[in-house]
């Protein structure tokens, strides 16, 4: 395994059904709702929906330090780590609009959804999110295909990392 997925099992990842506990951006279960829910809307309005996947990447917050680090003291790294999600979050909160909803999927990964009556310009959005952002923060978008059901959608979403 990856020096640096050794620390994915030591980053706190919980929620309380509503919010990531730790960022407190929308928790996955109410996430999936609200996706549901647009799906329904977006083929009877024939609007557009897209996934912006927003990852963390440790390799390049921590650069070559974390193995050094790692053999020094593993709740700091830990804690460092968990400082930055919470600020990745902040910063995700402040670049995309209050209507796109923002959930922590995986330890160091947040889904955005965002919504539109036009196709969603990806390029300007992921430009402006890009100079909002640190560059340890990978971004990567994914639009739901007309019709596509919610499984094979997330299954493609999942595909970008």
């Amino acid at each position: 395994m990856d020096e640096s997925k050794r620390f994915l099992a030591e980053v706190f990842f919980a929620n309380n059904g509503e919010i990531d506990l730790l960022t407190g951006v929308m928790a996955p279960e109410i996430f999936n709702q609200i996706v549901s829910r647009d799906i329904q809307l977006a083929d009877r309005n024939l609007t557009k929906l897209c996934v912006v996947y927003a990852q963390f990447d440790i390799d390049k917050f921590t650069g070559n330090e974390l193995l050094d680090k790692e053999k020094s003291n593993l709740d700091r790294v830990k804690n460092e780590i968990e400082t930055e999600l919470v600020r990745i979050a902040f910063l995700l909160k402040q670049v995309f609009r209050q209507s796109d909803c923002i959930s922590r999927v995986h330890q160091l990964g947040f889904w955005i959804l965002l919504s539109s009556n036009e196709q969603i310009d990806l390029k300007q959005v992921l430009s402006r999110a890009k100079q909002g952002l640190p560059q340890h923060v990978e971004l990567a978008s994914c639009h739901r295909n007309d019709q596509e059901n919610q499984i094979d959608w997330y299954k493609r979403i999942d595909s970008l990392n």
